[in-house]
């Protein structure tokens, strides 16, 4: 297995290198709210992608076997402990407090913080990938962008697991190269 840091990518500054700005970025000017909804929003060419990538996601939530064969990958290059697997409902119960026991309290202390309004900053991560606001651990995500968008747009505490969840696909160091090349296409705009 690779060991997957932000370091073994080169990405030494990871965090904050949030889309759409959140007013506290310092790689980027602060904007108005309807200039970070139209940058959020994107283009109307991308709207069908996002509406397949929801669905793709919750088409994952309901066959088994989505879950399965990402699991099955996670223990082959040696993330996961095949004898430590955990079942469908732990999975959902793992997801279940790690939104409410690590995201929501994580969020609000960074929107007290930074003055950040949680609602917005919500809205505008829902209008750039309404997909990855849908699964918590992020094992049931459509695509390996969506995880892309996922941790540009959020802060992380810690982002080696996500970066693991690349390895879901069969070509993780792929995956794990195309975030390098998304975040340095998106860290100055």
């Amino acid at each position: 297995m690779n060991t997957v840091t932000p370091q073994a990518i080169g990405l030494s500054n990871f965090y904050g290198l949030n889309l759409p700005s959140h007013g506290g970025n310092p790689l980027r000017p602060a904007q108005t709210f309807f200039e970070e909804v139209k940058i959020a929003a994107g283009s109307l060419e991308r709207f069908p992608e996002k509406i397949r990538n929801v669905a793709r996601t919750i088409r994952n939530f309901v066959k088994p076997s989505v879950l399965t064969q990402r699991v099955t990958r996670l223990e082959k290059v040696g993330i996961l402990d095949e004898e430590k697997r955990p079942s469908r409902l732990q999975m959902f119960a793992g997801g279940w407090i790690m939104l409410n026991g690590v995201i929501r309290p994580d969020f609000n202390n960074y929107s007290k913080n930074t003055g950040t309004s949680a609602v917005k900053k919500n809205w505008l991560r829902l209008l750039m990938q309404p997909a990855s606001m849908f699964d918590p651990i992020g094992v049931f995500t459509a695509t390996p962008e969506v995880i892309h968008e996922h941790l540009a747009q959020t802060d992380h505490r810690e982002a080696i697991y996500d970066f693991r969840l690349y390895y879901m696909w069969e070509d993780g160091d792929k995956h794990m190269r195309e975030l390098r090349q998304f975040i340095e296409s998106v860290k100055d705009k």
